[in-house]
């Protein structure tokens, strides 16, 4: 699985596993689209990605990752 070795590799700051971080995507997924519907706000989807993303970057990101730039 793709995602236990990157976790071995790039130790996260907190405890997670591979299961976790696919349900975790899945779930953004599928409520981002509820939400987009429901509120209709097609951006809801870009913007929970984008939460997402920055939760997977300061779990296993350095420095260089803070808020998408360079330090």
């Amino acid at each position: 699985m793709a995602t236990a070795v990157a976790i071995a590799q790039h130790p996260p700051r907190l405890p997670v596993t591979p299961e976790g971080l696919a349900d975790a995507i899945i779930s953004t997924v599928e409520g981002s689209f509820i939400m987009m519907r429901v509120l209709q706000e097609p951006q809801q989807i870009n913007q929970q990605l984008t939460h997402y993303r920055n939760y997977i970057e300061l779990l296993f990101g350095g420095a260089e990752y803070s808020s998408g730039q360079s330090a």
